[in-house]
């Protein structure tokens, strides 16, 4: 019988951002018994969600792939991943290469 596991997904965009607060989620997580904690890879919304100022995202989010670099390195049996990976806002080298300091820092 396979176990169910959970995972979270910490917000990481708004104003301000607060690096701080996000590493103490992901930290918590871990210290919870998740199993894994996500962020998005929406880089870029186009226009202001109705009523919700305080989710305009331009230029108010951190990526996700330096994000998890930070993350993986601050914590060490909770997974840590992508939703999912946007392949058309990036070069599939340049990704690849940005992956793997994530994998090394974080030691797997």
């Amino acid at each position: 019988m396979r176990e169910m596991k959970f995972g979270v997904c910490i917000p990481h965009y708004g104003r301000p951002i607060d690096i701080d607060a996000l590493t103490n989620m992901a930290v918590q997580a871990e210290q919870m018994g998740f199993d894994s904690v996500w962020v998005t890879d929406h880089m870029i919304v186009h226009h202001p969600l109705p009523g919700r100022q305080d989710m305009v995202s331009r230029n108010e989010k951190l990526e996700p792939i330096r994000l998890v670099t930070h993350l993986g390195a601050l914590t060490s049996d909770v997974h840590i991943g992508t939703g999912v990976a946007i392949l058309p806002y990036r070069d599939p080298i340049f990704l690849a290469k940005a992956i793997a300091p994530a994998d090394v820092l974080s030691k797997g």
